[in-house]
């Protein structure tokens, strides 16, 4: 019985210390893959977002069936767009 715990004991010795050394072993081969490599410049650009609104809707349907101002409407009305609907993935019903 002893001589199967010893044998047990010895192979999750080895089963742990193999990942232990391909997991040293493999970011210094990425290093070395890497120098050889060719760097690439981007060009820089530039995010302007003062224009931005967001998910701003100034009308609505929702109080008529006339397309309508929401700052006209005399309700308080939530909006939610379908930009923001598809952002969020809410896209179907279930």
């Amino acid at each position: 019985m002893n001589a199967i715990l010893h044998h047990y004991a010895r192979w999750i010795r080895q089963v742990t210390l193999i990942p232990l050394l391909t997991g040293v072993t493999l970011p210094i081969l990425a290093q070395d893959n890497a120098a050889d490599e060719e760097v690439f410049e981007l060009s820089p650009f530039e995010v302007d977002a003062s224009q931005d609104m967001g998910y701003y809707a100034s009308q609505t349907l929702a109080g008529g069936r006339l397309s309508t101002d929401i700052i006209n409407t005399g309700s308080s009305i939530e909006v939610i767009t379908a930009d923001f609907m598809d952002d969020i993935g809410a896209n179907d019903i279930q």
